[in-house]
Protein backbone atom coordinates (compact mmCIF):
# COMPACT_ATOMS: atom_id res chain seq x y z
CA UNK A 1 0.00 0.00 0.00
CA UNK A 2 2.82 2.15 0.59
CA UNK A 3 4.01 1.47 -2.75
CA UNK A 4 1.31 2.53 -4.52
CA UNK A 5 1.02 5.52 -2.52
CA UNK A 6 4.25 6.73 -3.47
CA UNK A 7 3.75 6.12 -7.09
CA UNK A 8 0.58 7.95 -7.06
CA UNK A 9 1.82 11.15 -5.28
CA UNK A 10 4.62 11.13 -7.81
CA UNK A 11 1.86 10.83 -10.75
CA UNK A 12 -0.18 13.36 -9.04
CA UNK A 13 2.52 16.42 -8.47
CA UNK A 14 4.08 16.07 -11.67
CA UNK A 15 3.26 15.02 -15.69
CA UNK A 16 5.38 16.08 -18.40
CA UNK A 17 3.27 17.83 -21.44
CA UNK A 18 4.71 19.35 -24.90
CA UNK A 19 4.12 23.29 -24.94
CA UNK A 20 5.64 24.18 -28.55
CA UNK A 21 8.25 23.07 -31.07
CA UNK A 22 10.34 25.33 -33.30
CA UNK A 23 12.57 24.47 -36.41
CA UNK A 24 15.91 23.72 -36.89
CA UNK A 25 17.66 21.65 -39.02
CA UNK A 26 18.78 18.34 -37.43
CA UNK A 27 18.97 19.43 -34.00
CA UNK A 28 21.62 17.05 -31.95
CA UNK A 29 22.64 18.57 -28.71
CA UNK A 30 20.40 21.67 -26.90
CA UNK A 31 22.43 23.24 -24.14
CA UNK A 32 21.45 25.77 -22.19
CA UNK A 33 24.00 28.83 -20.81
CA UNK A 34 24.13 31.66 -19.08
CA UNK A 35 24.86 35.08 -21.01
CA UNK A 36 26.17 38.75 -20.67
CA UNK A 37 22.42 39.81 -19.51
CA UNK A 38 22.44 37.38 -17.10
CA UNK A 39 19.62 35.54 -18.36
CA UNK A 40 20.38 32.28 -20.27
CA UNK A 41 20.89 31.44 -24.06
CA UNK A 42 19.91 28.31 -25.48
CA UNK A 43 22.64 27.05 -27.97
CA UNK A 44 21.59 24.60 -30.96
CA UNK A 45 23.93 21.79 -32.19
CA UNK A 46 23.08 20.42 -35.93
CA UNK A 47 25.32 18.04 -38.01
CA UNK A 48 24.70 15.30 -40.35
CA UNK A 49 26.50 12.51 -41.72
CA UNK A 50 27.06 14.01 -45.21
CA UNK A 51 30.73 14.36 -45.87
CA UNK A 52 30.22 17.50 -47.54
CA UNK A 53 28.26 19.45 -45.08
CA UNK A 54 29.32 21.32 -42.43
CA UNK A 55 27.90 21.30 -38.58
CA UNK A 56 26.28 24.24 -37.51
CA UNK A 57 25.34 26.22 -33.93
CA UNK A 58 22.26 27.99 -33.85
CA UNK A 59 21.54 30.49 -30.83
CA UNK A 60 18.60 31.64 -28.98
CA UNK A 61 19.22 34.46 -26.41
CA UNK A 62 16.93 35.38 -23.28
CA UNK A 63 14.74 32.10 -23.35
CA UNK A 64 12.86 33.63 -20.21
CA UNK A 65 11.01 35.71 -22.75
CA UNK A 66 10.77 33.24 -25.18
CA UNK A 67 8.79 30.69 -23.20
CA UNK A 68 5.42 31.86 -23.21
CA UNK A 69 5.69 32.22 -27.64
CA UNK A 70 8.20 29.23 -28.49
CA UNK A 71 6.97 28.46 -31.82
CA UNK A 72 7.82 32.01 -32.30
CA UNK A 73 11.78 32.25 -31.32
CA UNK A 74 13.99 32.65 -34.04
CA UNK A 75 17.38 30.78 -34.25
CA UNK A 76 20.24 32.62 -35.36
CA UNK A 77 23.18 30.72 -36.66
CA UNK A 78 26.77 31.52 -35.61
CA UNK A 79 28.66 32.22 -38.66
CA UNK A 80 31.23 29.67 -38.08
CA UNK A 81 30.81 26.01 -39.25
CA UNK A 82 32.66 22.93 -37.48
CA UNK A 83 32.64 19.61 -37.99
CA UNK A 84 30.11 17.74 -35.99
CA UNK A 85 29.35 20.53 -32.56
CA UNK A 86 28.47 18.08 -29.74
CA UNK A 87 28.24 19.33 -25.77
CA UNK A 88 28.18 23.04 -25.15
CA UNK A 89 29.10 24.64 -21.24
CA UNK A 90 29.44 27.85 -20.11
CA UNK A 91 32.64 29.00 -20.08
CA UNK A 92 34.66 30.03 -16.95
CA UNK A 93 35.61 33.66 -16.63
CA UNK A 94 38.68 32.80 -15.67
CA UNK A 95 39.74 31.80 -18.70
CA UNK A 96 39.71 35.34 -21.30
CA UNK A 97 37.80 37.98 -18.26
CA UNK A 98 34.52 37.55 -20.68
CA UNK A 99 31.16 35.74 -21.49
CA UNK A 100 31.80 32.35 -23.11
CA UNK A 101 31.07 29.15 -24.42
CA UNK A 102 32.92 26.43 -24.65
CA UNK A 103 32.77 24.04 -27.95
CA UNK A 104 32.89 20.30 -28.33
CA UNK A 105 33.60 19.19 -31.61
CA UNK A 106 34.16 16.07 -33.96
CA UNK A 107 32.67 12.78 -34.00
CA UNK A 108 33.66 9.08 -35.54
CA UNK A 109 32.57 9.39 -39.14
CA UNK A 110 35.36 9.83 -41.16
CA UNK A 111 35.75 13.28 -42.35
CA UNK A 112 34.09 14.57 -39.27
CA UNK A 113 36.74 13.01 -36.56
CA UNK A 114 38.93 15.82 -36.75
CA UNK A 115 37.66 17.09 -33.99
CA UNK A 116 38.34 20.36 -31.52
CA UNK A 117 37.45 22.20 -28.16
CA UNK A 118 36.74 26.09 -28.67
CA UNK A 119 36.12 28.85 -26.51
CA UNK A 120 33.44 31.12 -28.48
CA UNK A 121 33.12 35.15 -26.58
CA UNK A 122 29.42 35.63 -26.69
CA UNK A 123 29.60 38.99 -25.44
CA UNK A 124 27.64 40.47 -28.12
CA UNK A 125 24.86 39.37 -30.50
CA UNK A 126 25.43 35.77 -28.89
CA UNK A 127 28.26 34.65 -30.47
CA UNK A 128 27.11 34.98 -33.61
CA UNK A 129 29.60 37.39 -35.55
CA UNK A 130 33.09 36.21 -33.42
CA UNK A 131 35.47 33.85 -34.33
CA UNK A 132 36.55 30.15 -32.10
CA UNK A 133 39.55 29.85 -30.06
CA UNK A 134 40.82 26.40 -30.56
CA UNK A 135 41.63 25.53 -27.27
CA UNK A 136 42.61 21.58 -27.80
CA UNK A 137 46.29 20.22 -29.57
CA UNK A 138 45.00 19.60 -33.09
CA UNK A 139 45.11 15.98 -33.13
CA UNK A 140 44.28 14.16 -36.54
CA UNK A 141 41.09 11.98 -35.69
CA UNK A 142 40.17 12.62 -31.93
CA UNK A 143 36.94 13.91 -30.98
CA UNK A 144 35.40 15.50 -28.49
CA UNK A 145 32.09 15.51 -26.45
CA UNK A 146 31.86 17.18 -23.50
CA UNK A 147 33.59 19.06 -20.81
CA UNK A 148 33.68 19.63 -17.03
CA UNK A 149 36.17 22.46 -15.13
CA UNK A 150 38.09 21.96 -11.90
CA UNK A 151 40.58 24.25 -10.25
CA UNK A 152 42.36 20.95 -9.87
CA UNK A 153 45.85 23.65 -8.33
CA UNK A 154 44.09 26.30 -6.53
CA UNK A 155 45.78 29.19 -9.60
CA UNK A 156 42.18 30.83 -9.63
CA UNK A 157 41.89 29.12 -13.29
CA UNK A 158 40.16 26.53 -13.63
CA UNK A 159 41.72 23.43 -15.69
CA UNK A 160 38.99 21.72 -18.72
CA UNK A 161 38.57 17.70 -18.64
CA UNK A 162 37.44 16.36 -21.36
CA UNK A 163 37.01 12.73 -22.67
CA UNK A 164 38.94 11.61 -26.18
CA UNK A 165 37.39 9.42 -28.81
CA UNK A 166 39.08 8.02 -31.84
CA UNK A 167 38.13 6.02 -34.03
CA UNK A 168 40.22 4.14 -36.92
CA UNK A 169 38.77 2.84 -40.23
CA UNK A 170 39.75 -0.38 -39.15
CA UNK A 171 39.89 -1.82 -35.66
CA UNK A 172 38.45 -1.02 -32.02
CA UNK A 173 37.92 2.55 -30.94
CA UNK A 174 40.15 3.82 -28.19
CA UNK A 175 39.73 6.92 -25.88
CA UNK A 176 41.60 9.23 -23.67
CA UNK A 177 40.36 11.46 -20.33
CA UNK A 178 42.82 14.81 -21.44
CA UNK A 179 42.97 18.09 -19.17
CA UNK A 180 43.46 21.23 -20.75
CA UNK A 181 45.33 23.77 -18.71
CA UNK A 182 45.59 27.63 -19.51
CA UNK A 183 48.90 28.76 -18.31
CA UNK A 184 47.48 32.33 -17.63
CA UNK A 185 44.22 34.54 -18.00
CA UNK A 186 44.24 34.98 -21.96
CA UNK A 187 47.21 32.69 -22.33
CA UNK A 188 47.17 29.46 -24.20
CA UNK A 189 46.21 25.99 -23.12
CA UNK A 190 48.44 23.02 -22.46
CA UNK A 191 46.55 19.48 -23.08
CA UNK A 192 47.94 16.70 -21.06
CA UNK A 193 46.78 13.13 -21.40
CA UNK A 194 45.96 11.90 -17.71
CA UNK A 195 44.00 8.06 -18.87
CA UNK A 196 43.01 5.71 -21.72
CA UNK A 197 39.78 4.34 -21.49
CA UNK A 198 36.65 7.59 -21.13
CA UNK A 199 35.85 8.67 -24.51
CA UNK A 200 32.42 10.05 -24.66
CA UNK A 201 31.09 11.43 -21.43
CA UNK A 202 32.23 12.07 -17.79
CA UNK A 203 31.35 13.15 -14.59
CA UNK A 204 33.54 14.89 -12.37
CA UNK A 205 32.59 14.50 -8.52
CA UNK A 206 34.03 15.23 -5.06
CA UNK A 207 33.31 13.59 -1.63
CA UNK A 208 35.77 14.55 1.29
CA UNK A 209 38.42 15.89 -0.21
CA UNK A 210 38.65 13.48 -2.52
CA UNK A 211 38.06 14.15 -6.59
CA UNK A 212 36.94 11.45 -8.86
CA UNK A 213 36.45 11.82 -12.49
CA UNK A 214 33.39 9.02 -13.59
CA UNK A 215 33.09 7.65 -17.52
CA UNK A 216 30.83 5.51 -19.29
CA UNK A 217 33.27 4.40 -21.97
CA UNK A 218 31.45 3.67 -25.61
CA UNK A 219 34.44 1.31 -26.74
CA UNK A 220 35.98 -0.07 -23.94
CA UNK A 221 32.25 -0.99 -22.77
CA UNK A 222 32.41 -0.67 -18.62
CA UNK A 223 32.50 2.25 -15.98
CA UNK A 224 35.28 3.72 -14.54
CA UNK A 225 36.80 6.00 -12.30
CA UNK A 226 40.33 8.07 -12.21
CA UNK A 227 41.48 9.55 -9.61
CA UNK A 228 45.20 11.16 -8.55
CA UNK A 229 47.04 8.92 -5.83
CA UNK A 230 49.02 11.91 -3.99
CA UNK A 231 45.66 14.90 -5.09
CA UNK A 232 47.76 16.20 -7.68
CA UNK A 233 46.10 15.60 -10.86
CA UNK A 234 49.05 17.81 -12.41
CA UNK A 235 51.64 14.80 -11.79
CA UNK A 236 50.29 12.28 -14.21
CA UNK A 237 52.28 9.65 -12.70
CA UNK A 238 49.63 9.72 -9.56
CA UNK A 239 47.17 9.14 -11.68
CA UNK A 240 45.00 5.81 -11.68
CA UNK A 241 41.94 4.65 -13.53
CA UNK A 242 39.29 1.84 -11.73
CA UNK A 243 36.68 -0.12 -13.29
CA UNK A 244 33.56 -0.13 -10.95
CA UNK A 245 31.50 -1.87 -13.53
CA UNK A 246 33.49 -4.55 -16.44
CA UNK A 247 29.61 -5.83 -17.48
CA UNK A 248 28.53 -2.03 -18.47
CA UNK A 249 28.29 -2.70 -22.18
CA UNK A 250 28.35 0.34 -25.04
CA UNK A 251 28.52 3.36 -22.25
CA UNK A 252 26.94 6.42 -22.94
CA UNK A 253 25.45 9.26 -20.50
CA UNK A 254 26.71 9.90 -17.46
CA UNK A 255 25.43 12.18 -14.91
CA UNK A 256 25.39 12.74 -11.29
CA UNK A 257 22.23 13.01 -9.64
CA UNK A 258 20.04 13.02 -6.76
CA UNK A 259 17.85 9.93 -5.86
CA UNK A 260 16.26 9.26 -2.12
CA UNK A 261 18.16 12.09 -0.67
CA UNK A 262 22.13 11.29 -1.66
CA UNK A 263 24.08 11.57 -4.39
CA UNK A 264 23.95 8.49 -7.40
CA UNK A 265 25.22 8.44 -10.45
CA UNK A 266 22.38 7.93 -13.29
CA UNK A 267 24.01 5.74 -16.42
CA UNK A 268 22.52 4.61 -19.80
CA UNK A 269 24.19 1.62 -21.76
CA UNK A 270 23.85 0.98 -25.22
CA UNK A 271 23.78 -2.54 -24.33
CA UNK A 272 25.93 -5.30 -26.89
CA UNK A 273 26.86 -3.17 -29.26
CA UNK A 274 23.64 -0.48 -29.56
CA UNK A 275 20.72 -3.75 -28.31
CA UNK A 276 19.28 -4.28 -25.22
CA UNK A 277 20.14 -1.22 -23.96
CA UNK A 278 19.46 0.42 -20.34
CA UNK A 279 19.13 3.06 -17.88
CA UNK A 280 21.23 2.02 -14.55
CA UNK A 281 21.56 3.81 -11.30
CA UNK A 282 24.57 3.22 -9.02
CA UNK A 283 24.55 4.19 -5.31
CA UNK A 284 28.11 5.75 -4.46
CA UNK A 285 29.65 4.72 -1.35
CA UNK A 286 31.49 6.69 1.52
CA UNK A 287 34.76 5.12 0.18
CA UNK A 288 34.80 6.97 -3.78
CA UNK A 289 37.46 3.77 -4.54
CA UNK A 290 35.55 0.80 -3.02
CA UNK A 291 34.44 0.08 -6.33
CA UNK A 292 32.94 -3.33 -4.92
CA UNK A 293 30.40 -0.85 -3.24
CA UNK A 294 29.00 1.04 -6.09
CA UNK A 295 25.40 -1.23 -6.23
CA UNK A 296 24.23 -1.12 -9.61
CA UNK A 297 20.20 -1.07 -10.24
CA UNK A 298 19.12 -1.36 -13.65
CA UNK A 299 15.57 0.92 -13.73
CA UNK A 300 14.48 0.33 -17.51
CA UNK A 301 16.22 -2.12 -20.46
CA UNK A 302 15.52 -3.61 -23.32
CA UNK A 303 15.84 -0.23 -25.63
CA UNK A 304 16.70 -0.78 -28.88
CA UNK A 305 17.20 1.24 -32.41
CA UNK A 306 14.94 1.73 -35.16
CA UNK A 307 17.42 1.23 -37.91
CA UNK A 308 20.41 -1.91 -37.95
CA UNK A 309 22.83 1.18 -39.40
CA UNK A 310 26.34 0.19 -37.39
CA UNK A 311 26.51 3.03 -34.83
CA UNK A 312 22.87 3.48 -34.13
CA UNK A 313 22.06 2.68 -30.22
CA UNK A 314 19.63 3.16 -27.92
CA UNK A 315 18.83 4.96 -25.25
CA UNK A 316 20.43 7.96 -25.20
CA UNK A 317 20.56 11.25 -22.88
CA UNK A 318 18.69 11.79 -19.61
CA UNK A 319 18.09 14.15 -17.13
CA UNK A 320 16.49 14.31 -13.93
CA UNK A 321 13.33 16.19 -13.61
CA UNK A 322 14.48 19.34 -10.60
CA UNK A 323 14.46 17.27 -7.54
CA UNK A 324 11.47 15.10 -7.95
CA UNK A 325 13.35 11.69 -8.75
CA UNK A 326 11.23 11.27 -12.08
CA UNK A 327 13.76 10.88 -15.57
CA UNK A 328 13.52 12.45 -18.87
CA UNK A 329 15.04 9.69 -21.32
CA UNK A 330 15.95 10.46 -24.95
CA UNK A 331 16.14 6.99 -26.63
CA UNK A 332 18.34 8.18 -29.40
CA UNK A 333 18.00 5.83 -32.50
CA UNK A 334 15.34 4.11 -30.85
CA UNK A 335 13.32 7.83 -31.56
CA UNK A 336 10.89 7.76 -28.59
CA UNK A 337 10.81 10.14 -25.15
CA UNK A 338 10.50 8.65 -21.89
CA UNK A 339 9.42 9.37 -18.51
CA UNK A 340 10.57 7.20 -15.68
CA UNK A 341 8.99 7.56 -12.33
CA UNK A 342 9.73 6.32 -9.25
CA UNK A 343 7.47 3.60 -7.66
CA UNK A 344 8.91 3.32 -4.42
CA UNK A 345 11.89 4.03 -2.31
CA UNK A 346 13.41 0.95 -3.77
CA UNK A 347 15.24 1.93 -7.31
CA UNK A 348 11.49 0.55 -9.04
CA UNK A 349 10.94 2.72 -11.82
CA UNK A 350 7.79 3.11 -14.21
CA UNK A 351 8.57 3.27 -17.92
CA UNK A 352 6.34 5.51 -19.70
CA UNK A 353 6.34 6.35 -23.56
CA UNK A 354 5.53 10.27 -23.74
CA UNK A 355 5.98 10.91 -27.61
CA UNK A 356 7.34 8.24 -30.36
CA UNK A 357 9.27 9.21 -33.63
CA UNK A 358 10.41 7.67 -36.34
CA UNK A 359 13.96 7.82 -36.37
CA UNK A 360 16.12 9.70 -33.69
CA UNK A 361 16.06 12.33 -30.68
CA UNK A 362 19.00 14.26 -30.06
CA UNK A 363 19.41 15.56 -26.16
CA UNK A 364 17.60 16.71 -23.67
CA UNK A 365 18.55 19.44 -20.70
CA UNK A 366 16.75 21.13 -18.14
CA UNK A 367 15.74 24.49 -17.67
CA UNK A 368 14.36 25.43 -14.17
CA UNK A 369 12.49 28.75 -14.42
CA UNK A 370 10.38 30.22 -11.58
CA UNK A 371 8.90 27.39 -10.21
CA UNK A 372 8.75 25.47 -13.23
CA UNK A 373 10.77 22.55 -14.56
CA UNK A 374 10.90 22.77 -18.63
CA UNK A 375 12.53 20.10 -20.66
CA UNK A 376 13.91 20.96 -23.86
CA UNK A 377 14.62 18.30 -26.67
CA UNK A 378 16.56 18.11 -29.64
CA UNK A 379 14.37 16.11 -32.19
CA UNK A 380 16.88 15.59 -34.30
CA UNK A 381 15.16 13.47 -37.16
CA UNK A 382 11.53 15.52 -37.23
CA UNK A 383 13.94 18.77 -37.46
CA UNK A 384 12.64 20.49 -34.01
CA UNK A 385 13.89 22.10 -30.85
CA UNK A 386 11.14 20.91 -28.54
CA UNK A 387 9.89 22.76 -25.42
CA UNK A 388 8.39 20.68 -22.27
CA UNK A 389 6.84 21.56 -18.83
CA UNK A 390 6.79 18.97 -16.22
Amino acid sequence: MKSLLFFLFILAVLSCKKVDEFSVTNPGFVSVVENAKSQHSLYISSFTGNPFEKGKIYVVEDIEEKLASWESAEPKKLNFDFQWPNGIETAPSQFFGKNGIIINDGFLMPGKDDGKIYFLDTSENGGVDASPVTLSTKKSGWYYHQCKFHDFDNDGIPEIIAASGHKPLFGSGTGELVMLKQSKQGGSFTETVLAKGPDTFVELYEQNGTVVIYAAEYFSKKLTLTYSTSNNWLDTSSIKSLTIDADLGTGFDIKIQQFYGKDHLLVTSQGDSGKNGYVAIYEIPDNLLDTGSYTKHIIAKDFNPKSSTEGSGAPGICTEIGTTGQIFLSDDDGGNLYLLSPSDSNYNFQLSKIEENDKTVGSVTLFVYGHSNYIIVANYSKGKVELWRC
